[in-house]
């Protein structure tokens, strides 16, 4: 194996990352702008400024299993969550402080069960 192969391929096999991390804008012009920002009456995909007003959970959402699946099945997670985050101008909310300032009792039902003998009101 020559050494200017294995530098080749060494410099390729590096630059995968950097490529799967593409930017959401240069994503959306190169996957969704033909028909999101194409201003066609009869095109029924919605602006980005209709996307502006949704939510980073909602795109993600269309885009791994809504109507936008399909169109989307060729990028990675990191690639489609970029994509939402163009789009809405919203970051994706950190789970791990999702849980922050929220009651840590745990909610069990009713206090007691409704099956023995109540009062009916009469």
């Amino acid at each position: 194996m020559k050494p200017s192969f294995a530098v080749a391929a060494l410099l390729i096999w590096c630059s995968t990352p950097a490529l799967a991390q593409q930017d959401g804008a240069a994503l959306y012009a190169t996957h969704c702008a033909q028909c999101h920002d194409a201003g066609d009456a009869q095109n029924r995909a919605p602006a980005r400024g209709a996307m502006q007003a949704m939510s980073f959970d909602h795109v993600l959402g269309t885009l791994t299993s809504g109507s936008m699946a399909a169109m989307a099945k060729e990028r990675n997670d990191d690639e489609r969550r970029a994509i939402a985050a163009f789009v809405t101008g919203k970051a994706a909310i950190n789970s791990a402080s999702d849980g922050q300032g929220r009651c840590t009792q745990q909610i069990s039902g009713f206090p007691q069960p409704l099956d023995g003998p109540r009062w009916n009101g009469t």
